[in-house]
């Protein structure tokens, strides 16, 4: 673990694709990322683009967008050369009070807000969401908790044991966490959420939480 509260991977260390189109904030997520030790590259838009494909593929740890790009993932732009184990998406404080689904319009796996980044907190949010955990916002679970009444419940039924991890999966944990916590195995939960995902048919553990909450699941 480093001091920017962030643990390299087998000494590999952290790859990193950041397509940002603003390029003044790509700027400053560059410089702050290029103060935690773990990235050892970080991989701008240019690289990124369909016209310089890489060969042999090249795997990303974490793919860092916003929501006010074009794209938000590599298989929106069609980067054949890229696959991202996350996606981290940049939200800022204007679009919470929206009436467009935040969500469903920029699918991702973990959000951060803008405002207040720093190398500290950054840093731990990589860490965070490189073991698996799924991050949102207070602000956005608050936003949610108030649109909840507005959406229809699935018609999907879970078991209370998947509803169990649902609950767990709405704290952030990672499939080892939540396997600790049942006192199962990391495969067992891998297994539990991948139906969860699938009963609520939801792409990804984000979708499913925020689904839940609108539902009045959770």
């Amino acid at each position: 673990m480093t001091g920017n509260g962030i643990a390299d991977k087998s000494g590999e260390g952290l790859k990193i694709g950041l397509y940002i189109e603003d390029d003044v904030l790509r700027a400053g997520l560059a410089s702050l990322l290029s103060q935690i030790s773990s990235v050892v590259e970080i991989i701008p838009p240019e690289d990124l683009s369909t016209h310089r494909p890489v060969e042999p593929t090249v795997s990303l740890d974490v793919f860092m967008v916003t929501s006010s790009n074009r794209f938000h993932g590599p298989k929106d732009a069609g980067w054949g050369g890229f696959t991202a184990s996350r996606v981290l998406m940049i939200l800022e404080e204007p679009e919470l009070g929206s009436e467009a689904d935040l969500f469903s319009d920029h699918p991702a796996d973990s959000y951060l807000m803008r405002t207040g980044l720093t190398v500290e907190s950054l840093g731990q949010a990589l860490s965070q969401v490189v073991s698996g955990q799924m991050l949102m916002p207070l602000s956005v679970g608050r936003m949610l908790m108030s649109r909840a009444v507005e959406s229809p419940a699935p018609t999907a039924t879970l078991t209370s044991r998947e509803t169990g991890v649902l609950q767990l999966l709405a704290e952030g944990l990672s499939n080892k966490q939540i396997g600790k916590r049942l006192d199962i195995s990391e495969h067992g939960a891998k297994r539990l959420v991948g139906s969860v995902l699938a009963k609520l048919n939801t792409p990804n553990r984000t979708s499913a939480v925020v689904l839940a909450i609108k539902a009045g699941l959770l």
